[in-house]
C-alpha cells in the first residue's frame, strides 16, 4: 500500500477565495493524511514522526505536497502523485544524505537536518 495509509475519498469543495484566488470548478480544500513509510525501487524509509501531506484535486490533477520538505507532487491519480511524493522523500533522503554540509547553503543544511530526524531507511 503507498505510504502505509489510507486516502479518504471525500474531499471537501471549497469556493472560498485563497490569496485572492477563486478556485477552479474542479479544486478542492486539501486533506492532510499522515504517512509513515516510504518506497521508491529498492529503497524504503520509515519516519520516526508521521509526515502530514496535503492531498487535494485541482483541475483533475491529484497533489500531494508537504511543506516541511518543499515537495508538490502531482499525477493523473493519487497512487500516481503519491508515488512520485515517495520518489522525491527517497531522492532528497538520499542526496542531503551523502552531501558534505560544508556543500551546503545553511537552509539546504537545515532541511538536511530535518531530514535526519525524521527518517532512517530500512533497505
Amino acid at each position: 500500500m503507498i505510504c502505509d495509509n489510507t486516502l479518504e475519498s471525500d474531499f471537501e469543495y471549497s469556493s472560498e477565495p485563497v490569496s485572492g484566488h477563486d478556485f477552479q470548478p474542479e479544486a478542492y480544500r486539501a486533506n492532510q493524511i499522515p504517512a509513515s513509510k516510504f518506497k521508491s525501487g529498492d529503497v524504503t524509509l520509515v519516519s520516526s514522526i508521521p509526515v502530514s501531506i496535503a492531498v487535494s484535486v485541482a483541475d483533475g490533477l491529484k497533489i500531494a505536497e508537504s511543506e516541511t520538505f518543499g515537495i508538490v507532487s502531482s499525477g493523473a491519480s493519487f497512487d500516481e502523485a503519491l508515488q512520485d511524493f515517495q520518489d522525491e522523500i527517497v531522492y532528497l533522503f538520499d542526496y542531503y544524505g551523502t552531501m558534505p554540509d560544508e556543500q551546503l547553503a545553511p537552509d539546504t543544511l537545515k532541511l538536511k537536518g530535518i531530514f535526519r530526524n525524521y527518517f532512517h531507511a530500512l533497505t
